[in-house]
């Protein structure tokens, strides 16, 4: 099972271990294409635990066998604990029966993102490294970085061949290389220094004007002013607190100054 699906879905809605059920009474192992809210709500309700892409930071963080995704890592809530079952590592080939998947580990999106390639059907599944969606790529999360996502997507398309068929997680489910390439030459205008950002609001996070560069319907949204490295690091916070620190003593002593002169 790649992804144990969103909460954004109607009430009383199957949650996906039983849609799980459905399809197959076999055991199931549970795969996270990487840890977003919206792809790892019904994780827990997996008995069989779940396998995780082996990285140092993510081995770090498993505790008694569990693996708890931060709010930083899920872009929302703290999720419940996850039963570990196990690791896959880049490079693995998962065998199921008659069928071989080769695992690729695409920091990009985020840091964990996880791609499956079945070479004897050519289909690869790209969970959120690539998607073709309205929303568009999303690229101003926490462990969003331009650097490794351009050297990945070049990866995944040395990875594949002109025929392979790509399924992401969101919109569109099956698109062509075409759009894969679309959006590694983007990647390059931003690495390079030659973007063609516009400022625009997004839906994710309404109230903050983000960058977008955009070729036709290929859409990159990302952090505000700096790439997420930066953007997301403790001395942009610092930066950020400061200023607000001075903000609210220039608010506090301009009414200090309206109520004196009042008084007189």
């Amino acid at each position: 099972m790649f992804d144990a699906g969103s909460s954004e879905r109607p009430a009383g809605s199957k949650s996906m271990r039983q849609v799980a059920a459905l399809y197959t009474d076999k055991p199931i192992t549970l795969i996270l294409s990487h840890f977003h809210y919206d792809h790892i709500y019904d994780a827990s309700r997996f008995e069989g635990g779940v396998t995780l892409i082996d990285r140092p930071e993510i081995r770090a963080g498993v505790k008694n066998g569990l693996y708890t995704i931060s709010a930083l890592e899920s872009v929302d809530a703290e999720a419940p604990p996850l039963n570990v079952a196990g690791f896959i590592a880049d490079g693995d080939v998962i065998v199921l029966g008659n069928r071989t998947l080769d695992v690729l580990n695409l920091p990009g999106h985020t840091t964990e993102s996880i791609v499956l390639i079945d070479r004897a059907r050519n289909q690869t599944f790209t969970g959120d490294f690539v998607y073709k969606h309205l929303g568009g790529i999303i690229a101003f999360a926490p462990a969003s970085d331009f650097s490794q996502y351009k050297t990945n997507s070049n990866r995944l398309l040395h990875s594949t061949n002109a025929d392979t068929q790509f399924y992401g997680a969101h919109g569109i489910p099956r698109f062509g290389r075409d759009w894969v390439s679309l959006l590694s030459s983007e990647l390059e205008k931003i690495v390079s220094g030659k973007p063609e950002y516009r400022y625009v609001a997004h839906y994710l996070i309404p109230g903050m004007p983000v960058r977008l560069q955009q070729n036709e319907d290929m859409y990159i949204y990302t952090t505000p002013l700096v790439d997420p490295p930066l953007f997301w690091s403790k001395w942009a916070l610092l930066v950020v607190a400061a200023f607000g620190t001075l903000a609210l003593y220039l608010l506090y002593y301009a009414a200090r100054l309206f109520f004196v002169a009042v008084r007189r």
